[in-house]
Formats: structure tokens, sequence, C-alpha cells
């Protein structure tokens, strides 16, 4: 099993070259080796819908 290197480290800023969200850019939030990813700041963010409540007006 070997082991891939990675040219970025959390806190660099990137751009994304390719998918959806090309040539948007951010900053490493987190390297994930296993998974071959990293996260980037304001990329690919989920949104959930919650139900108004008092909690949550």
């Amino acid at each position: 099993m070997n082991r891939i290197k990675f040219h970025v480290k959390k806190g660099d800023q990137v751009e994304v070259i390719s998918g959806n969200f090309r040539g948007s850019s951010g900053k490493v939030l987190e390297v994930l080796p296993k998974k071959q990813r990293v996260l980037i700041e304001g990329v690919r963010i989920i949104k959930k819908h919650l139900r108004k409540s008092q909690d949550n007006p």
C-alpha cells in the first residue's frame, strides 16, 4: 500500500480546475489522504432546510 503525496497543505490558497465548481478558489481546510480528497473553504457546501421553530425563527 503506497502513500499518496499531496502537494497542498492546510491553509494553502487553491483553485478548483475541474468539476461543477471549476474556477472557484478558497483556502484548504483539511487534507484527507485516505480518501484522496481536499476540503476547500466555500466549495461544495451542503445546506440543510430547517423547519421554523422557537429555536430557529
